[in-house]
């Protein structure tokens, strides 16, 4: 699961580099917004196409000790100060 996530993380991080990079055409645009040729997209729509898939990934990351908490040989109340210790210390 854990490589899985790694692998999604880049990719995404990739694309969204690469569209950052191409985001006007030609690419001077997006420094001098002011040019009468070229366009660049709309940022509001690609900022909350950014972010939604980012937060459902730091969700998954907030998930991942979960896993191996609930393997350990501890009562269900130690399990759940773990879990709740590992939660807060990556808050």
């Amino acid at each position: 699961m854990t490589s899985v996530l790694i692998a999604v993380m880049i990719m995404w991080a990739t694309a969204v580099m690469l569209v950052g990079i191409n985001m006007c055409t030609p690419i001077n645009k997006a420094w001098t917004p002011t040019m009468k040729t070229g366009k660049c997209i709309d940022l509001v729509p690609f900022y909350y196409g950014m972010q939604i898939p980012n937060v459902i990934t730091d969700l998954f990351i907030l998930l991942l000790p979960f896993n191996e908490i609930r393997r350990l040989e501890l009562p269900f109340k130690q399990k759940l100060g773990v879990g709740f210790a590992s939660f807060l210390w990556v808050m």
